[in-house]
Order: structure tokens, then sequence, then C-alpha cells
């Protein structure tokens, strides 16, 4: 599961009529999340993990 968003449309100025090079940043960690609720106690606890 990931939380979080990915970097969306980058805009860059430029000359009309060329095609300037713009890399995204796409970099995004994962992380394992779970989690678990006792109901009769009211409680909760979650994990999250690397």
């Amino acid at each position: 599961m990931r939380l979080g968003q990915k970097n969306g449309i980058v805009r860059q100025w430029a000359r009309r009529g060329s095609r300037p090079r713009q890399p995204k940043d796409q970099r995004y960690q994962s992380v394992y999340l779970f989690g678990a609720i006792c109901p009769a106690r009211g409680t909760g606890a979650a994990l999250v993990l690397p």
C-alpha cells in the first residue's frame, strides 16, 4: 500500500516550437501498514513497517 501521491505534470518555460526536457521526480517509498481494533475495549493499535 502506498500512502501519499506521486508528482504530477511539470511546467517549464521554453521557446515556442522547442521540446525542452524536464524530468519528473517520481520517487516514493513503500511501507507495510497493519492495524487492529478491539471494539470491546475501545482501543486500537497500528504498525508501520519498512
